[in-house]
């Protein structure tokens, strides 16, 4: 089982009840082997949380304990800048080096609309790799600081 994994950089911890269960779904009904793996593209948010319905999943059931894969994107270049394509770059990587078996994208709706997780899903949708997005709870919105809201009044 090769697993690759992603979801929005806001999500919080009440979705994790709906990742575990997917996770210990997925991984009862495929084979392990010695090459098991569940890879990430490292984002906060989503990426991570799936690390931790992971260790959730595997308190009951240790046996699906697989290694985890963590792909950041490079988002500084050699001179400095900031790679703006930093992200879908790092997806396609993902999609070519990983040799996924099977995809869960964590989302609130069938069709993700925040950008990483949208291009994840749609790279591996037209590359016609297995999966699913799970459902989970939106996260509440969070109220910027004020500091934030003084920067977004500056001309």
């Amino acid at each position: 089982m090769r697993l690759l994994v992603c979801g929005p950089r806001n999500l919080d911890a009440s979705a994790l009840p709906a990742m575990c269960d997917a996770l210990l779904r997925v991984l009862t009904l495929r084979p392990l082997s010695a090459d098991s793996v569940m890879a990430h593209g490292a984002a906060r948010g989503g990426d991570f949380l799936w690390e931790e319905a992971l260790g959730l999943a595997c308190e009951t059931r240790p046996e699906l304990w697989v290694p985890i894969r963590r792909m950041p994107a490079k988002w500084r270049l050699p001179d400095g800048t900031t790679d703006r394509g930093a992200g879908p770059k790092r997806n396609q990587r993902m999609l070519e080096q990983v040799r996924r078996t099977y995809w869960l994208a964590a989302h609130w709706s069938e069709e993700p609309d925040t950008p990483g997780t949208a291009d994840m899903v749609r790279r591996l949708r037209g590359a016609e790799v297995p999966g699913e997005v799970v459902i989970v709870p939106r996260p509440a919105p969070v109220e910027p600081s004020a500091r934030q809201r003084a920067l977004w009044r500056q001309p």
